[in-house]
């Protein structure tokens, strides 16, 4: 059974709740309501657009074949995006080879430099120079 304690505890409880409604829709509460307000919106805000930003960067797929599209996609851009960055790097030090060859011309002064240049990608004798 219930003890009277429990009984007053509930009955306590009821009462504040009622009163609690009472003072809100008197306009009693609303101090206390609006600094509940102002320090809640902004968090909930916040975690709001957390929430989109992380949606948003991750694509939902609806069965297996577009996954596995999407995945053979991602390889596929992933290994052009590493030889794209490897040929970055072997023009870079192309660049810096040839910078210093240039550097050491003008420091000789001479009128003419003999030199063999030959093309990377050699289809023809044509495109050697």
């Amino acid at each position: 059974m219930n003890s009277p304690m429990k009984k007053n505890r509930y009955l306590a409880a009821g009462l504040f709740f009622v009163l609690f409604i009472l003072m809100h829709y008197l306009g009693w509460t609303r101090r206390y309501e609006d600094m509940i307000r102002n320090f809640t919106v902004p968090i909930l805000s916040d975690i709001h657009g957390i929430s989109i930003q992380t949606g948003s960067n991750y694509q939902f797929f609806k069965n297996r074949a577009d996954f596995i599209r999407a995945y053979n996609e991602c390889s596929i851009n992933s290994e052009k995006y590493a030889l794209l960055t490897s040929q970055i790097s072997r023009l870079t030090d192309e660049n810096s080879e040839l910078r210093t060859q240039l550097n050491y011309f003008q420091g000789k002064g001479a009128k003419h430099l003999l030199a063999n240049i030959v093309g990377r990608e050699i289809l023809g004798t044509e495109q050697t120079i």
